[in-house]
């Protein structure tokens, strides 16, 4: 029997076999944390719904995760025992249960800017139900710190407590810069608005959140890559010095990336960039409301480029 689903510009056969020997398994796209994660996620999916075992590949931080546990391994099966691998493609996206076979799921990204990008047009893709939830128990068992230590992360219970990530990159942000630059391209935002959407941006989210809540008191956490947290939490604290039931909070002590992870998921609300860290995060937490940019662009403006979102999603409030 055959089962058609359609993605976007493609789709996905399954065949159910009697005996299942298929195995499914991911590539990672040589990024980060939240980028591994998401390539695992991926594969996990394919696995819990038609029921084909997943192949665990290990990449960093995976080891204090309780997949590293749970998952079987992919070194565990040799190559004279399964006869061979197959890349899933935009082309080829057929996957035969009953095959002697690995199949690989090769990165893709969520997000809809990056798939329009004319370097990822090779890029396979398919929706995830992250809201099934049967999966969302399965990878809530999963992406669990074997270290419980890091799920310990104190909120004060009379707030409503708001998770704001902020990428900043390795370098400045045109966003940042006042003066006229001549050539953009140098910095990552100009390229990447989405995943480093300017100061503006948080702002305009954190106003929204202010009305929506007005009769509470919020709870404000900065979680950010920059190297000074704080100088970056104190310009958001003098921004709204006036609102006296709003305070702000960051880090005040280097954490290592999983407490910052773990944190993240513990708050109410989250407004984030198109990052795949706190992307995930979102996938396991239970927000009431998470805010992101979903288009934006830059324009000129006297000589100066002006970054603009011209549109936000808006989950839940």
């Amino acid at each position: 029997m055959y089962l058609a689903l359609t993605f976007s510009s493609c789709f996905l056969s399954i065949i159910f076999p009697n005996n299942e020997t298929a195995k499914i398994t991911y590539e990672f796209s040589g990024g980060r944390f939240g980028d591994n994660l998401l390539a695992y996620l991926h594969a996990k999916w394919l696995s819990f719904q038609y029921k084909i075992p997943l192949l665990y590949k290990n990449f960093q931080y995976s080891d204090q995760l309780m997949l590293h546990k749970i998952e079987n391994p992919r070194s565990s099966y040799r190559s004279h025992v399964v006869k061979k691998e197959l890349t899933l493609t935009k082309e080829n996206l057929i996957i035969d249960t009953k095959a002697n076979c690995v199949y690989v799921v090769p990165y893709f990204s969520e997000f809809e800017s990056e798939h329009l990008s004319p370097i990822n047009n090779k890029w396979i893709h398919f929706d995830v139900d992250w809201k099934n939830p049967d999966f969302l128990t399965e990878i809530q068992k999963t992406i669990q710190p074997i270290n419980k230590d890091l799920l310990n992360f104190p909120l004060p219970n009379d707030h409503i407590c708001i998770a704001v990530h902020i990428r900043r990159g390795d370098g400045p942000l045109l966003s940042d810069i006042e003066n006229a630059v001549h050539n953009p391209y140098e910095y990552v935002d100009f390229k990447d608005l989405l995943k480093f959407p300017p100061k503006s941006f948080y702002i305009k989210q954190i106003i929204y959140c202010i009305h929506l809540f007005q009769d509470f008191k919020l709870y404000i956490y900065i979680f950010t890559d920059d190297e000074n947290p704080q100088i970056l939490t104190e310009y958001f604290k003098k921004k709204f010095e006036n609102y006296k039931n709003v305070k702000f909070s960051c880090r005040e002590k280097k954490v290592t990336l999983l407490e910052d992870f773990f944190a993240m998921t513990k708050f109410d609300c989250l407004i984030r960039p198109q990052s795949n860290f706190s992307y995930v995060a979102a996938k396991i937490a239970k927000y009431m409301l998470e805010i992101s940019p979903q288009k934006g662009h830059w324009e000129q403006i006297n000589n100066q480029w002006k970054p603009i979102i011209d549109e936000i999603t808006l989950l839940g409030g």
